[in-house]
């Protein structure tokens, strides 16, 4: 997948962040921070789910 991007401008894909309605593209610790969650007691009645992290782009 990095392939794909390699040799691109500096600002490619920044077109896409107007598209996320929290304006922004995610970051390592929000990934982090839905991982961490995750893996911590107050997860523990969750099963099976598919969490998405994507500030909100999935309704769009």
């Amino acid at each position: 997948m990095i392939q794909d991007i390699l040799g691109k401008p500096a600002n490619y894909g920044l077109d896409r962040v107007a598209l996320h309605p929290l304006k922004r593209i995610s970051t390592v610790a929000d990934q982090a921070s839905a991982a961490a969650f995750l893996c911590s007691p107050e997860a523990g009645f969750m099963t099976g789910v598919a969490l998405s992290v994507d500030g909100g782009r999935a309704i769009r």
